[in-house]
C-alpha cells in the first residue's frame, strides 16, 4: 500500500513539473544491468545484416542497412531501435515514463519513433512539433536518455524551460510544420532565429542537460531544445532519443499505410515504427 501510494505521489510531483517547466528528470532511472542489455541489444542492432536495422548519416539523408563501421560516423544514428531490440523498448517503456506520460495527458502513450546516437546530433535549437506530424499535436512529448555520463564539451543537450508556452511558428506563413521542399533553408533559419528572439522576450535562459549513463529527461514536444557546440568531429556522446504521442493521435505514417503498429501494449503504452513494415 505504501509503495502504491508513494508511487502515485512520485508520478504526481513529476506531472505537474512537466506541465509546468515544460520537462522533468528521472535521475538513474535505468541500473546498470539494463544499460549493459541494451548495450548488448545495440551491438546486435548495428549489424544490420543481422537485426533488419536501418541508420541514417547527415551527409547522405538516404536510410541504409546499419552497420559497425557507421555506428561511430558523426551524427549517425539507428533509426527505430525500440522496434527490434526488446531491452532499448523496455528502457523507452519505462513504468515511471509511461505513468507520467499518461497522468499528463489523460492516455495511454504511444511510442512512435526512437533514434540512438553515438555522437551529439549538433541540432540548432528547435521545437519538436514543427518536425513531427501529429493531428492533433499536443500530445507530442520527447525524452533522451544518457547511455554513459555527459560531461560539458561533448555537445550536450540544452533546453529552455518554460519555453512551451510560446507562440509557435507560421511557416511560410501559413503552415504548422516545416515542409521541405516548399520551405527551404533559409526559411528554416528565419524559424530557429522566431525561437531564439522569443526566448530573449520572454527572458527565457538555456539549461545544459548533464547527466549519469541512466538519466532520463522527458520534455514537452513545444519546449526550445538543441545541443550545444563542441568541436569537430564532435566527442563520443551515446545516447538514445524518443518521442511519443496519445495512443488516441494517429502518427502520419500510418495515416499514410507506411510502418506498422505493435498489436500488443506493452508496459501500459502502445508502440509503432515509420521504417519496418512487420
Amino acid at each position: 500500500m505504501f509503495n502504491s501510494l508513494a508511487a502515485r505521489w512520485a508520478t504526481d510531483g513529476a506531472a505537474r513539473r512537466f506541465r509546468r517547466e515544460g520537462y522533468v528528470v528521472f535521475r538513474g532511472l535505468l541500473d546498470s544491468a539494463m544499460l549493459r542489455r541494451i548495450e548488448s541489444d545495440l551491438e546486435h542492432g548495428w549489424k544490420g545484416a543481422e537485426s533488419g536495422l536501418l541508420a541514417s548519416i547527415p551527409s547522405d539523408a538516404s536510410n541504409v542497412p546499419a552497420t559497425p563501421e557507421l555506428r561511430d560516423h558523426p551524427g549517425a544514428r539507428l533509426l527505430d531501435p525500440h522496434w527490434r531490440l526488446p531491452a532499448v523498448r523496455e528502457a523507452l517503456l519505462h513504468p515511471r515514463l509511461v505513468a507520467c506520460l499518461d497522468r499528463v495527458h489523460g492516455a495511454m502513450p504511444m511510442l512512435f519513433q526512437s533514434q540512438q546516437f553515438a555522437t551529439s546530433p549538433g541540432a540548432v535549437w528547435h521545437r519538436d512539433d514543427a518536425y513531427l506530424a501529429l493531428a492533433p499535436n499536443r500530445t507530442l512529448a520527447a525524452a533522451w536518455v544518457a547511455l554513459e555520463p555527459v560531461r560539458p564539451g561533448q555537445g550536450e543537450l540544452e533546453f529552455v524551460p518554460g519555453s512551451q508556452r510560446l507562440p509557435g511558428y507560421a511557416f511560410g506563413g501559413c503552415r504548422e510544420w516545416y515542409t521541405p521542399p516548399l520551405d527551404d533553408n533559409a526559411e528554416h533559419g528565419r524559424y530557429v532565429a522566431f525561437l531564439k528572439e522569443a526566448c530573449r522576450r520572454e527572458r527565457l535562459a538555456p539549461r545544459p542537460f548533464h547527466a549519469e549513463a541512466g538519466d532520463l529527461i522527458l520534455w514537452d514536444g513545444r519546449l526550445v531544445h538543441g545541443s550545444v557546440a563542441t568541436a569537430s568531429p564532435p566527442p563520443r556522446r551515446r545516447s538514445l532519443v524518443a518521442h511519443y504521442c496519445a495512443a488516441t493521435v494517429t502518427p502520419r505514417y500510418l495515416h499514410e499505410g507506411a510502418g506498422a503498429l505493435a498489436a500488443e501494449a506493452q508496459a501500459g503504452a502502445r508502440y509503432a515504427s515509420g521504417y519496418y513494415p512487420d
